[in-house]
């Protein structure tokens, strides 16, 4: 991969609670152009499995030949556990 980030986060939660979570970003080329993926909210997302996705973004693109490359994220997290608050507060941190 062109990059990998790993992050920890905390967020305010809706109680009033503090919680932390785990995310990634892994970019995976960019000789297309700038690199484009979405996010990943699942509760076992690990580094490994977002170099995958960005990967398969980048074959992606290229097939569909667009001109981007590929990147993906990914939050350690169960999004059905939190409200739209909580999740957009996470996204945006």
């Amino acid at each position: 991969p062109f990059r990998e980030i790993k992050v920890e986060c905390t967020i305010p939660k809706d109680d009033g609670t503090l919680a932390s979570y785990v995310g990634f970003r892994v970019q995976h080329d960019n000789a297309r152009g700038p690199m484009k993926g979405g996010i990943r909210y699942h509760h076992e997302v690990d580094p490994d499995e977002v170099n995958a996705l960005a990967q398969l973004m980048t074959w992606k693109t290229a097939v569909a030949n667009i001109p981007y490359g590929g990147a993906k994220g990914g939050i350690g997290c169960s999004p059905g556990d939190l409200s739209i608050s909580e999740l957009e507060r996470l996204t945006r941190v």
